[in-house]
């Protein structure tokens, strides 16, 4: 039998891993308005590329529109901290919300029903400056209402959130509306997401950091920008951490401009079966990114991101390719590849 110092160790432990996942009430429609909007972001992801074909587009004009719209994405992650700085992080959210919305009629009215490519390429393009300024402004405001003791747990569920919703609910929740809606119409269902996850967030969060300029008064801008910049090479491993991320990112985003088209096309999914299987992928994520920083903790960062992350997923991303172009007809051998 186990002894008594042994049952209460193991009660710790459990404790210990628990506390590890504390949900931040005072920010609970926060989260909740963030999981909406990006379940309206990522209800196009795992179909948008092979639908703008149909409408006459190239490969190369679809590659075009996902390169800017990920320039786009870059620029607006890389201004969200410092326009909450200058502005407060509830302004810049209400950026992102105003931006998408405008820019998705944009594609949506005049774009897609003309097949105007030019059209298509600026609103979707620009587009793209939305989710970012949304999203991590709400980061901004979570780690300025969270103490330290508890700031990783909170940024694990932000991201929870946001994996959750892009593409991993929004994939799923595409496969039922296509059947109904179409694929034009499940584009705009997602206006409609997003919107309600934005007024959810910016009416139900109250916390007064979020809502005010968060330089201290008589901090120049100019000067606070400039030394923000100036990070990459005082901080030369911070450089490399954003090189490392943007190494990793890129295939991510890569996956949804040429995956469609391999699954449907060339293994001959159906269109829900595929936005299935990204769903699993991405839900395997989302619970990843809570788990990998107890994993962490214990193995050592650097080891989990170069081994777990870096070799891991080259590895899967092979065999994403080689198993389901040897192994037909074995729908879940797919789906665990895709959790892999």
């Amino acid at each position: 039998m186990a002894s008594a110092s042994e049952v209460s160790r193991g009660a710790f432990d459990r404790a210990s891993f628990l506390e590890r996942f504390p949900f931040p009430r005072r920010l609970f429609w926060g989260y909740l308005g963030l999981l909406l909007f990006m379940i309206g972001d990522g209800i196009e992801s795992g179909y948008l590329a092979p639908f703008l074909l149909t409408t006459g587009l190239t490969h190369g004009q679809v590659g075009a529109m996902f390169s800017v719209y990920g320039v786009a994405a870059a620029v607006a992650a890389r201004s969200s901290g410092i326009l909450s700085d200058y502005w407060g992080p509830r302004r810049v959210m209400w950026m992102g919300l105003i931006l998408w919305g405008s820019f998705q009629i944009l594609f949506l009215m005049f774009g897609i029903p003309e097949a105007n490519f030019p059209m298509m390429f600026v609103a979707y393009g620009l587009r793209g400056l939305g989710y970012p300024l949304f999203a991590y402004g709400f980061l901004v405001w979570i780690v300025q209402t969270t103490s330290l003791k508890n700031l990783g747990s909170a940024v694990g569920w932000f991201w929870f959130a946001f994996t959750g919703g892009m593409p991993t609910m929004g994939s799923f929740l595409a496969s039922f509306l296509i059947p109904f809606l179409g694929q034009y119409g499940t584009l705009w269902s997602a206006l409609g997401f997003v919107l309600a996850g934005g007024l959810v967030t910016l009416f139900g969060v109250s916390e007064i950091a979020g809502l005010r300029r968060l330089l201290p008064v008589g901090n120049k801008s100019v000067d606070t920008f400039f030394s923000s910049i100036a990070i990459a090479w005082q901080n030369p491993k911070t450089t490399i951490g954003c090189f490392v991320r943007m190494l990793s990112t890129a295939p991510q985003f890569g996956f949804l401009v040429f995956l469609p088209t391999f699954f449907t096309q060339t293994i001959g999914f159906s269109l829900s079966a595929w936005l299935r299987l990204l769903s699993y992928m991405f839900l395997s994520n989302i619970v990843w990114n809570l788990l990998m920083g107890f994993f962490g903790d214990r193995l050592g960062w650097r080891r989990t991101v170069a081994y777990i992350g870096g070799l891991g997923c080259a590895i899967a991303t092979l065999l994403l390719y080689y198993v389901p172009n040897t192994f037909r007809e074995h729908y879940w051998l797919y789906v665990l590849v895709a959790v892999i």
